[in-house]
C-alpha cells in the first residue's frame, strides 16, 4: 500500500494487488448493503496531539473544508460526521442546542460557541460517509481531551487512527496510549493503527524507531507504523484504501456474528415446526 512503513506484525491484509484488493472491497460493499443496511455504519475516529493533522485528513477524506483548521486554533469537541441527504448540523453546549442548515452557519456557529460546546454533529451528502461516520477528535494534550477519552468516543469507535507528528511520540502521546492500552483488551488491539504525519517532508529514520520502541514498550508486541502525509492526495488515497480493507474486514465479521445468531436459532425452529 502506498504510505505504509514497513514493521514486523503488520497486516498482510494489504497486500493483495490492486485489482483483487479492489474487488475484495466492491463486493463487500454488495454484501454489507444487503444483510447490514440496517444497522449504523461503523465509527472511525481520528485521535492525536494537536496540530497532527486530525482534521487536515478529515477535510481530505472528505473533499470538503469541514473541520475547522483555519476557523479555530483547536478542534473543541468531538465533532461527529456521518451521512445525510441534505447539510444539517447539531451543536451541543452543556444547557443550550444550536442547529444550523449550512456549512458556512456551522462554522461560523463553532467560531462563536466553541469554548462550551460538548459535541458537534454534522450530515453530510458526501458518499464516503455511507461506508463510515467519522470523528474528529481534540488534541490529547488539551484539557478538552478529558470529557470525550477514553471511556466516551474512543471506546465506542470501531476503527481508531492516531497520527504522530512528524517528530514521533512525545510524552503527551505516551501517557494517552497508555491510558488507550487500557481500554481495550490485547484481542482488540487490531483496531488501533498508527501513523506518523510527515506533512513537513518523509520523517528520518529516528522518529520512526523511536516510536515503533514506544509502541512496542506500550502494547507488549510489535506494532505496524505507518507514513502518511495530509497535504499529498496520493498518500491520502493510500489511507483510504487502507480504510476500506479495514472496513471490508469489519462487515464480514458482522456478518459473521449475525449468520451466527441465527445459526443458533435453527434447532429452535425445526423443534417447533416439528
Amino acid at each position: 500500500m502506498h504510505g505504509t512503513i514497513p514493521a514486523a506484525g503488520g497486516n498482510s491484509r494489504h497486500a493483495a494487488c490492486p485489482d483483487r484488493l479492489s474487488a475484495f472491497i466492491r463486493h463487500s460493499d454488495l454484501l454489507r448493503e444487503r444483510y447490514l443496511s440496517h444497522l449504523p455504519v461503523p465509527m472511525v475516529v481520528i485521535a492525536g496531539a494537536c496540530n497532527a493533522g486530525k482534521s487536515t485528513l478529515i477535510n481530505a477524506l472528505l473533499g470538503l473544508e469541514v473541520s475547522p483548521v483555519d476557523v479555530l486554533p483547536l478542534t473543541p469537541c468531538p465533532i461527529v460526521f456521518r451521512h445525510g441527504e441534505t447539510f444539517s448540523a447539531t451543536l451541543q453546549a452543556e444547557q443550550r442546542k444550536w442547529q444550523a442548515k449550512s456549512l458556512p452557519e456551522a462554522l461560523n456557529l463553532l467560531r462563536r460557541n466553541h469554548h462550551g460546546l460538548k459535541q458537534v454533529e454534522m450530515h453530510l451528502s458526501v458518499p464516503w460517509l455511507q461506508k463510515c461516520s467519522l470523528v474528529d477528535t481534540p488534541g490529547i494534550d488539551t484539557d478538552r481531551a478529558g470529557a470525550g477519552f477514553p471511556a466516551g468516543v474512543i471506546s465506542g469507535a470501531d476503527l481508531i487512527l492516531y497520527l504522530f507528528h512528524q517528530r514521533g511520540a512525545d510524552d503527551g502521546d505516551r501517557y494517552f496510549l497508555h491510558r488507550l492500552r487500557k481500554t481495550f483488551l490485547p484481542r482488540d488491539y487490531g483496531r488501533i493503527s498508527f501513523w506518523i504525519n510527515g506533512n513537513l517532508g518523509r520523517p528520518d529514520g529516528s522518529a520512526l524507531e523511536a516510536t515503533r520502541t514506544v509502541l512496542q514498550e506500550i502494547f507488549g508486541r510489535e506494532i505496524a507504523l505507518h507514513h502518511l502525509d495530509t497535504r499529498n492526495g496520493q498518500s491520502v488515497d493510500g489511507l483510504r484504501r487502507f480504510l476500506e480493507v479495514e472496513l471490508a474486514f469489519l462487515h464480514l465479521a458482522r456478518m459473521g456474528e449475525m449468520f451466527k445468531k441465527e445459526d443458533a436459532l435453527i434447532p429452535r425452529q425445526l423443534a417447533k415446526a416439528a
